[in-house]
C-alpha cells in the first residue's frame, strides 16, 4: 500500500518520497522483500522544490498547528513521542540557527487571517494549499490515517524559500 501511495503522489507531481522494493539477504540467507524509502532531508527538498535552505520541520504527535503567539520560540515546545521527549515541531536542518519564525508566521496566518471571502486567496501567500488538498485526497483514498488530519503527527512542513510558502509533505 505504501509504495502505491508514493507512486500515486509522484504521478500527480506532488513531493513524494521515492521508493522501491528490495530483496534482503544477510550472509546469504534470504530475509524477505522490504520497501526502501528515500530520506526526507535537504537532498529531497532540493530535488522537489529547487532549494534546500528553508526550514524543514518533522511534526510529531501534538503538531496541531494551534496558534501559540507570533514569536517563533513559542513553537519549540516538547512532547512525549514513543517514550522520547522531543520537540513537537522538530527542526531537521538549520539546527544551529534554531529559528522557528517561519513556522510561527504560517501558524499565525492559518489561525488569525480574517475568515471571509478573501481567506482562500490570502492563505496561499503562506501555504501551498493546492498541493496540500491533493495530498489529503490521496491520504484519505489510501487509508493513511497517521497524519495531520487524523492524529496531528507524522508529517513534515518545509519553508520553500523559492515561493516563500510552507509545503506540507506526507510521511
Amino acid at each position: 500500500r505504501e509504495k502505491i501511495f508514493w507512486d500515486a503522489m509522484y504521478q500527480n507531481n506532488l513531493p513524494a518520497l521515492r521508493c522501491n522494493y528490495v530483496k534482503v539477504f544477510i550472509n546469504g540467507a534470504y530475509y524477505g522483500i522490504y520497501i526502501n524509502i528515500e530520506n526526507l532531508d535537504e537532498t529531497f527538498t532540493q530535488s522537489r522544490f529547487g532549494n534546500s535552505d528553508g526550514n524543514l520541520y518533522k511534526c510529531y504527535y501534538g503538531a496541531d498547528l494551534t496558534y501559540k503567539g507570533v514569536n517563533g520560540n513559542s513553537y519549540k515546545m516538547t512532547g512525549n513521542f514513543c517514550n522520547k521527549i522531543q520537540r513537537v515541531y522538530e527542526l531537521q536542518n538549520n539546527i544551529i540557527a534554531d529559528n522557528y519564525q517561519s513556522l510561527a508566521d504560517f501558524i499565525n496566518a492559518l489561525n488569525n487571517l480574517p475568515i471571509d471571502t478573501s481567506y482562500a486567496a490570502k492563505i496561499k501567500k503562506y501555504f501551498n494549499v493546492e498541493s496540500y488538498l491533493q495530498m489529503m485526497a490521496l491520504e484519505v483514498a489510501s487509508g493513511h490515517w497517521d497524519n495531520y488530519v487524523w492524529n496531528n503527527n507524522n508529517f513534515f512542513l518545509y519553508q520553500n524559500t523559492y515561493t516563500n510558502q510552507i509545503e506540507y509533505i506526507s510521511y
